[in-house]
């Protein structure tokens, strides 16, 4: 049996309509401000066509909790309603500086403590066990539940509200009971009359909270979305929630008609249609080609050979199966460098549609500080209008500029994309404590991680690297590695990595891997097989062990008789200084000088932030962190 609600009465009074929600910055034309109900009711509405059409899977999130697609609509809509519950606050009203006889007035002694999500959050927790008549005596586990989901919703700024806020200087009591008509209203105008069985099972809430992170990402979207004044314009007559409601849905229809259109898979794949150029695939495609993928979950492939073996290739017709097998409806490339980032991308403009139906327009981006320099991305940048609003606090950035930054900022939007290309680290975002953390898991969300020359990361990147195949297995998404120098330690790392994130069986790795060598993971367990590499690009590389400087010196005198060319690193300065003076004096027809410049000042370019040697010996040929050696 769920729970019932005791409504007070089926009218509002006007009291919720003496509160603003945005504010324009021009006063000289349309309406002053948004009214604060309105507003909550546009994101609301872009909440509910989110669910209803499953745009960013957002039918698929609320499915994965039990919840049909209308009533994962009306719950998501009743909890974006709530999301500015907090600008309810005298002391939030009074950011406004321009007098409007028939909104709230400033009254002494009440200012903005905080930010006005975590006041919302705060009102919340304060406040709904003093609530008879909005919300019932519930149990404690469904108390747990509803904190939850105001947490999501009034985190849509991108980083959770405050837990503990002294909200008596910011709230008088008109200002509560504003709230409180405020949750009536839209509990009626959604027909939420009891709350689910399932809010007060503690599994159930589990999942919740598993699912928290998409629906975090979801819920920015829609405030993003329903900030935006050219879909959604600024109202300051009263008028009643249902008309509104009616208003704001249609409006919310016409936003989304806006977004791009939604790619489908091609679900027939053919690696000739990727790359009609291959007459005969290498073995390592050839392995991708045929690699049984049926099994249930998510899955890891780690791809290790030489370079010009075809691994891009192969991944490419790797992840092409493991997106017609309903694994994936996109694509996210990593690659270590912006250099790398833009070369594949230049190798996916010319395949990528393949991935997809031929009718339909798939977007490829490019993920970079740099991308905006990319002509061929540019031209898939959302644009926008939006005058936004400019009463909020100095540290408090409002939705609707957020908006703006959303649509303008590529590295945000590829990962939203169908396919994006960029570095590693707009990945890693998603799996590490940055603002907005939830938007990128979402932009990841059945996405296929093609994951590029892994072994050029350090121990902290690596680090973060397993964190991100842990968060991504556990949502569901595959993954696939490649590299041409895969330590079997990293390997092992890697796929204990993934196979933590979907609770997946244990495996012990093959003690004696060969190379090249492919690793293939799922939930049953891991098979690993040897690859030969094709027959153009085999190679055998010989190699002598000198422990004795005399020796190394003699090998290097031979090798510049002979006109080669050596190279000898060092791992330390004084060591390379001590061999130029005296392990290598000049010997006879020897141009000393054309070797030893003496010191030269050079900048040195570095992907860390290791400071570099301004003098530095020519010998050494450069001073570089281990990054870049990497």
């Amino acid at each position: 049996m769920g729970v019932r609600l005791n409504y007070i009465n089926s009218e509002v009074t006007l009291s919720i309509y003496c509160y603003w929600g945005k504010t324009a910055k021009s006063r000289e034309s349309g309406a002053p401000y948004h009214l604060l109900p309105y507003h909550c009711l546009d994101v609301a509405a872009c909440g509910w066509h989110m669910v209803i059409d499953n745009r960013f899977h957002a039918a698929d999130i609320f499915a994965g909790l039990g919840f049909s697609r209308e009533e994962g609509a009306r719950w998501f809509a009743w909890m974006l309603a709530l999301h500015d519950i907090g600008k309810f606050a005298t002391g939030f009203q009074q950011l406004n500086k321009t007098f409007y006889p028939e909104l709230v007035q400033a009254v002494s002694g009440i200012h903005c403590s905080e930010r006005h999500d975590s006041l919302g959050y705060g009102l919340w927790k304060k406040w709904r066990q003093a609530w008879p008549n909005v919300l019932p005596a519930i149990s404690s586990e469904c108390g747990r539940t509803l904190d939850l989901w105001l947490n999501i919703a009034t985190g849509h700024h991108g980083h959770p509200p405050l837990k503990e806020v002294k909200i008596s200087t910011a709230f008088t009591p008109q200002d509560k009971m504003a709230a409180q008509e405020w949750a009536v209203a839209i509990s009626a105008l959604f027909g939420i009359a009891d709350f689910p069985e399932r809010f007060s099972d503690k599994l159930w809430r589990e999942k919740l909270c598993h699912q928290s992170w998409l629906l975090a990402g979801l819920t920015t979207l829609a405030d993003w979305i329903g900030s935006d004044q050219r879909y959604f314009p600024l109202v300051s007559a009263a008028m009643s929630i249902s008309d509104y409601w009616q208003t704001a849905l249609a409006q919310a229809r016409h936003a989304h008609s806006q977004l791009p259109a939604p790619s489908h898979v091609n679900p027939q794949p053919c690696h000739t249609a990727l790359f009609p150029f291959i007459q005969h695939l290498t073995p390592l495609q050839q392995s991708a080609a045929e690699m049984d993928i049926s099994a249930d979950g998510p899955q890891l492939v780690v791809m290790e050979d030489v370079t010009g073996a075809g691994k891009t290739e192969a991944a490419l017709i790797l992840a092409q199966r493991l997106m017609a097998q309903g694994k994936g409806d996109g694509l996210y490339v990593g690659l270590p460098t912006m250099a790398t980032s833009n070369a594949m991308f230049q190798r996916l403009s010319t395949v990528y549609r393949a991935l997809f139906v031929e009718e339909h327009h798939p977007s490829l981006v490019l993920a970079h500080g740099s991308s905006r320099m990319s002509e061929a991305f540019t031209h898939s940048l959302w644009e926008t209008n939006n005058e936004g609003e400019s009463d909020y606090q100095p540290d408090e950035q409002s939705a609707g500029s957020a908006c703006n930054i959303w649509f303008a900022d590529s590295r945000k939007k590829s990962l939203l994309a169908e396919v994006g290309v960029g570095t590693l680290d707009q990945a890693l975002m998603a799996a590490m404590p940055f603002r907005h953390q939830s938007l990128r898991l979402l932009g990841l969300y059945r996405k296929i991680l093609l994951l590029d020359e892994v072994h050029a990361y350090d121990s902290y990147m690596v680090r973060l690297l397993e964190g991100l195949l842990t968060f991504h297995a556990s949502l569901g998404g595959s993954a696939i590695i490649l590299s041409a120098t895969l330590p079997s330690s990293l390997r092992h790392n890697l796929l204990s990595a993934f196979q933590r994130g979907v609770n997946g069986a244990p495996f012990i790795p093959d003690p004696a891997a060969g190379y090249p060598w492919l690793s293939h993971y799922c939930p049953q367990g891991l098979s690993e097989d040897f690859i030969p590499t094709r027959t153009e690009v085999a190679r055998r590389v010989t190699v002598q062990w000198l422990t004795e400087l005399d020796s190394a010196r003699e090998l290097i005198h031979r090798a510049i008789e002979n006109g080669q060319c050596v190279c000898w690193i060092r791992n330390t300065f004084p060591l390379a200084e001590s061999s130029t003076r005296h392990v290598f004096p000049a010997p006879a027809g020897i141009n000393r000088g054309a070797v030893n410049c003496g010191n030269c000042r050079k900048s040195v370019p570095r992907a860390s932030g290791d400071k570099p040697f301004k003098m530095f010996n020519a010998s050494l040929m450069f001073m570089c962190s281990p990054r870049q050696r990497g």
